[in-house]
């Protein structure tokens, strides 16, 4: 499986393509800037049948409704039940402190994702993990030996815990164990904000 990482201009966060050579489908795990994704769909020659977002927040969500409309609505997005309530509130997913406020639009098709479950698609094998604290709506993907841990775990930063929908315990909890995973697993960490540790 290869890993495309796109650092995105709104605080350092990041967005991953993730595809098999041996096919066209991609999927996408959270969605920031819209340009350098569909360059990369484009450059490689990638169908974008899946975006998977780790929680609500502004920085890992502001780029959806303007990828989807780009490719006619043709991918659907996979989401927990309490992420998408945040997707729908600009202050829950905190784009109202921003100068575009976010709401995700009505013609995107969601499926929601129970947590510890198992997704299959584009020929790649998601397992989800949920990891509330950073925000409730928090999940990680752990796809072969690649952990995506959104704002739950960023190596050498401590886990941010002061908003709302925000659990210090719950996110001090679930940062030690997927630290604890990925060391004892030798899993690569790739983390929502522009760091990537083994």
């Amino acid at each position: 499986m290869k890993v495309v990482t796109i650092r995105n201009s709104v605080l350092q966060s990041c967005s991953f393509l993730l595809y098999k050579e041996e096919k066209h489908d991609a999927i996408l795990i959270d969605c920031g800037d819209v340009q350098p994704i569909l360059d990369e769909l484009n450059n490689r020659g990638l169908r974008l049948v899946g975006i998977f977002i780790t929680h609500c927040h502004y920085d890992h969500v502001y780029g959806l409704n303007n990828l989807l409309r780009s490719i006619n609505f043709q991918c659907k997005v996979y989401v927990t039940e309490i992420c998408m309530i945040g997707l729908k509130d600009i202050r829950v997913n905190l784009s109202k402190y921003h100068k575009d406020p976010f709401v995700l639009d009505e013609d995107v098709q969601t499926i929601l994702i129970a947590s510890n479950c198992l997704q299959r698609i584009a020929g790649i094998e998601i397992n989800c993990i949920p990891t509330p604290g950073h925000d409730s709506s928090c999940i990680c993907y752990l796809i072969e030996k690649c952990l995506f841990t959104g704002d739950s775990y960023i190596p050498h930063l401590p886990v941010f815990t002061k908003w709302k929908r925000s659990n210090k315990n719950q996110a001090l909890k679930n940062e030690e164990k997927l630290r604890i995973m990925s060391q004892q697993n030798g899993y690569i960490v790739y983390s929502g904000h522009w760091t990537k540790v083994r």
